[in-house]
C-alpha cells in the first residue's frame, strides 16, 4: 500500500493517546482499546514513542507520524524474521532469528530511526531457541527464546548483565504453555514489576512474576487486550500498551483513559542524588499524600506531604535512604485510593561513583502551542537525565499571585511536557517575562510573588538564601550547573565591583557563586541563566551581560585568577541559537564558550543577529533545543553541545575537551 494510503481509524492518535493523567489496567481488569493505526507491515509486533509509530514486519519496519498517521520511511537493511520491537536510548531493538530454518539462530537488530537502516546490536548465534523479544530493565538485558511444536515447553527467559553474560535463565508454567496451542510466546515487557507476556494470536496477555526459588515462573493471571498475541511494547507515550491486529494490519493502542483526579498536574521528578529524590505533583484536593518509590529487590521508602491552598495544591516528596545507582518505581495515593502508578513512573538514583556520560536538556521560551509540544517530544526521545528550563517557561507578564499560578498551572498541564518529566529530573530558572514582565529587572512590584510561585511550581533543590533571589545548583557525573537567578537582585544594589555601577547577580549571589564555583570538583561547570551573557542583542535591548560589563569582567578575572577550569556559559531569552568564544585568554585563561539555545516556541527573532567579536555560530531556528552530553569514560573528557529542532535533526554541533578549558600557561 503507498504511504499515503495509511489512515486512522478512530479521530486521532494525538488527541486520544496523550491523555492528561493517564491511568492503566489494573489487576485482572481489561485493557480497552484507545486508538488505532492503519498498517500493512502491521504483522509481528508495532512500537511508539511521542512522535512516531513503528509497525514491525518480518523483514522490514515501517515509520509512521503519530499525528497525521502519514507513513514516513521504511527501513533498509537485511532483517528474516524479526519479532518484538523495544524502544531504547531513541532507537529501536529488535528481536530477530532465522524462524523457521533450523539450527535456530538469534540476534537483536537495531533501527536507527533517522537513517532507517537495520543492522545487528548483538549476535547470539545458536542458543537453543528463537529470539522473540529483549528488553532492559534495571540493570540488567532479558531476553525471551522461543521453541515450537511439541517442545514450546522449552521456551526459556533469561536475564544478561551488562556485558552479555547470562545471569539466571526460567522456564514457564504449564498453566501458560497449555494456553499457547503448538505456538510459543511472542511479546514481553515488564509493567509494575510483573511480566507480561503474550502468545500467537489470543487477545490476551499472561501476568508473570519471577519467583523466589526455582527456575519456573510464577503464574499470577491474565488479563483481555484488543490486539491479538503478536510482539507488544510499552507506549512510551502515555504508558500504556500498542500491539497489532495481524489480521486486520493494524497497530492497536491500549489503555484506561481516566484522569487520575485529584492529581493534576504531574507528577514530575526533581532534584535526586545518589541516596536522595524530589517528586512533585499538584492536586485539586486537600489532604495528606502517600508517595512510596520501590525497586524490583524489595526495598520500599515512603514519604507523606500535604496538598493545602496555601501552596496551590502543590506537593513535594522528598525521598531520603535510597540505595545509589538503582531504578524506583513509584506510585502516589490518597488514603487507600491508588492515583498514581505504572512503569513510565519511576527515577534513578545517581551511583556512588560519577557517572560516565550525562545528558542535559536545556531550553528556553516555551508555549502552549504544537510547536512546544513537538519539542518536549523530541527530548524525551533523546533521553536526557535532566531537563533544566532557563525561562519564559510560561510567559507571564504579571506578578499578580493568581495570574501567575493560573499561567504555571496551564504551562504544566501540557500532556507532552507531563510525560517527558515524569521519569526525569526537572531544573529551572526564570527570566524576563515568568518573573513578571518583558525586559524587566528587580525593580519590579510584586516580584515575591512571583519567587513564591516558582518556589511552588519548580522542584529545584534550594531558591536563593532562603529568602531572597532563586539560584541553585546541581551537579550530575562530572559537570556542575550553577543555575543563576538574572533578575531579582537586578539594578537594585551597588555592584561589589564597582559602587558607582548597578549589580546584576547582587551581593548575596555574588558571594554564593563564587564559593560554590571555587569549591567545585566537578571537570565542567555550567553557569546557566535566563539571559545572554554578550552584548550582542537587537537595538535597544537592555538585560543582557553587556549592560553589567564590570561584572562580567569580574567573573572572568575570577575564573582566571583562582584558575578554575571548565567554565561554560549557558543562556536564552533572544530567540536566535548562537554559539560564542569569549576573548578570555588573557584574564580567565581559556576562551570561554557560551550556548545560546531558544526559542522552544516558533518565535525567531530575526533583527536578534547581531554582531559580536567572539560569535562562532548563529541561527535563527524555531523550535529548538540544547543537548549536552559529557562524557568521562575515557581521556579527555568532552562535553557535546548538539542544537536540535522539533524532528530531531541537529543543526549544530561543537565538542569541548576538558584540557581546552583550562589555563593555558599551566600547561
Amino acid at each position: 500500500m503507498p504511504a499515503n494510503c495509511s489512515r486512522m481509524i478512530l479521530p486521532c492518535l494525538f488527541v486520544l493517546v496523550p491523555i492528561t493523567g493517564f491511568c492503566t489496567a489494573a489487576a485482572d481488569d481489561a485493557w480497552p482499546k484507545t486508538a488505532e493505526l492503519a498498517a500493512p507491515e502491521a504483522i509481528q509486533a508495532a512500537a511508539a514513542d511521542g512522535q512516531f509509530v513503528y509497525a514491525i514486519a518480518s523483514r522490514q519496519v515501517a515509520k509512521y507520524d503519530r499525528t497525521t498517521g502519514r507513513r514516513i520511511a521504511t527501513s533498509t537493511g537485511q532483517a528474516k524474521h524479526l519479532n518484538s520491537g523495544f524502544l531504547w536510548k531513541g532507537r529501536l531493538l529488535c528481536a530477530h532469528s532465522n524462524y523457521p530454518t533450523t539450527p535456530e539462530k538469534s540476534e537483536i537488530k537495531v533501527l536507527d530511526p533517522v537513517s532507517m537502516k537495520l543492522s545487528t546490536f548483538r549476535d547470539f548465534g545458536n542458543f537453543g531457541g528463537s529470539l522473540t523479544w529483549v528488553l532492559r530493565q534495571g540493570n540488567h538485558w532479558w531476553c525471551n527464546f522461543a521453541r515450537y511444536g511439541d517442545k514450546n515447553a522449552e521456551t526459556f527467559f533469561v536475564q544478561f548483565d551488562n556485558d552479555w553474560k547470562e545471569k539466571r535463565r526460567w522456564t514457564y508454567p504449564k498453566a501458560v504453555i497449555r494456553q499457547l496451542g503448538r505456538f510459543s510466546l511472542s511479546g514481553g515487557l515488564w509493567y509494575r514489576q510483573e511480566l507480561l507476556v503474550t502468545g500467537h494470536d489470543a487477545p490476551e496477555v499472561y501476568r508473570l512474576r519471577l519467583p523466589r526459588t526455582g527456575n519456573v515462573l510464577e503464574y499470577i493471571g491474565k488479563q483481555s487486550v484488543p490486539f491479538t498475541g503478536q510482539g507488544f511494547a510499552t507506549d512510551l507515550h502515555t504508558g500504556a500498551l500498542v500491539g497489532i491486529s495481524r489480521a486486520e494490519r493494524k497497530v492497536i493502542f491500549a489503555g484506561l483513559a481516566k484522569p487520575s483526579a485529584p492529581i493534576t498536574h504531574g507528577p514530575f521528578i526533581g532534584h535526586v542524588t545518589s541516596g536522595s529524590a524530589m517528586v512533585w505533583a499538584r492536586s485539586s484536593e486537600p489532604g495528606q499524600y502517600q508517595l512510596s518509590a520501590h525497586t524490583g529487590n524489595g526495598h520500599r521508602v515512603t514519604a507523606t506531604s500535604d496538598s493545602t491552598a496555601k501552596r496551590d495544591g502543590c506537593i513535594l516528596w522528598q525521598l531520603g535512604s535510597l540505595q545509589p545507582g538503582t531504578r524506583y518505581h513509584y506510585e502516589i495515593r490518597l488514603g487507600k485510593k491508588r492515583l498514581v502508578s505504572g512503569d513510565e513512573h519511576f527515577f534513578e538514583t545517581a551511583g556512588e561513583k560519577p557517572a560516565t556520560v550525562v545528558r542535559l536538556a536545556f531550553g528556553s521560551c516555551a508555549k502552549e502551542d504544537e510547536g512546544s509540544s513537538a519539542v518536549w517530544r523530541q527530548m524525551r526521545v533523546v533521553d536526557p537525565h535532566a531537563v533544566v528550563l532557563l525561562g519564559d517557561t510560561p510567559y507571564i507578564d504579571s506578578t499578580d499571585l493568581d495570574v501567575q499560578r493560573r499561567r504555571y498551572r496551564e504551562f504544566s498541564a501540557i500532556p507532552d511536557f507531563r510525560t517527558l518529566l515524569r521519569n526525569r529530573s526537572l531544573y529551572g530558572t526564570w527570566d524576563d517575562h515568568d518573573f513578571g514582565r518583558n525586559d524587566t529587572d528587580g525593580n519590579l512590584k510584586g516580584k515575591q510573588n512571583s519567587r513564591r510561585v516558582f518556589m511552588e511550581y519548580r522542584p529545584n533543590p534550594s531558591f536563593g538564601d532562603g529568602r531572597e533571589g532563586i539560584y541553585s545548583k546541581f551537579q550530575r557525573g562530572d559537570v556542575e550547573v550553577f543555575l543563576l537567578d538574572t533578575r531579582f537582585f537586578a539594578a537594585t544594589e551597588p555592584s561589589p565591583f564597582d559602587k558607582k555601577r548597578p549589580s546584576l547577580l547582587g551581593k548575596q549571589q555574588w558571594q554564593w557563586l563564587r564559593r560554590e564555583l571555587k569549591a567545585s570538583k566537578a571537570v565542567f561547570k555550567v553557569l546557566a541563566c535566563g539571559m545572554i551573557w554578550n552584548g550582542g542583542v537587537r537595538p535597544g535591548k537592555q538585560d543582557h551581560w553587556g549592560t553589567y560589563p564590570h561584572e562580567q569582567k569580574a567573573l572572568f578575572e575570577f575564573v582566571g585568577k583562582e584558575k578554575i577550569s571548565g567554565v561554560i556559559l549557558v543562556g536564552g531569552d533572544v530567540h536566535r541559537t548562537r554559539v560564542l568564544r569569549h576573548r578570555t585568554a588573557r584574564i580567565a585563561g581559556y576562551r570561554i564558550p557560551e550556548l545560546i539555545t531558544s526559542p522552544i516556541h516558533s518565535g525567531v527573532i530575526k533583527n536578534a543577529k547581531a554582531p559580536h567579536p567572539g560569535l562562532v555560530y548563529d541561527s535563527g531556528k524555531p523550535n529548538t533545543f540544547l543537548l549536552m552530553t559529557v562524557s568521562s569514560n575515557s581521556k579527555p573528557a568532552t562535553l557535546n553541545a548538539r542544537f536540535l529542532d522539533k524532528d530531531g535533526q541537529a543543526f549544530h554541533e561543537v565538542t569541548f575537551r576538558d584540557r581546552e578549558l583550562r589555563d593555558q600557561a599551566r600547561r
